[in-house]
């Protein structure tokens, strides 16, 4: 796991030794989601320089948490493969 910082001279955001100005969406595409071109939804998102996501607000439920925590972990994983933190 990279270390997160914040530069004092600057106040910039450094993460593993890089600065990052953060733009981030509340909400990300679903996992495998495409644009209305047919597009890979994730690529466009990170081509359009966000580099964080919010996952999706959950009302956790212990008989569901199994599948919720899968359905985090698949927004999550699908976030990371295009260099996006989460």
């Amino acid at each position: 796991m990279a270390a997160v910082t914040v530069d004092g001279a600057t106040g910039c955001l450094v993460i593993g030794g890089r600065k990052i100005f953060p733009v981030a969406l509340a909400q990300g595409p679903p996992p495998g989601g495409t644009t209305p071109t047919g597009a890979d939804a994730w690529s466009e998102v990170a081509g359009a320089g966000v580099n964080f996501i919010r996952t999706r607000a959950v009302q956790w439920s212990l008989p569901q948490i199994d599948a919720q925590i899968a359905s985090e972990k698949a927004v999550l994983d699908a976030a990371a493969a295009h260099q996006l933190s989460g």
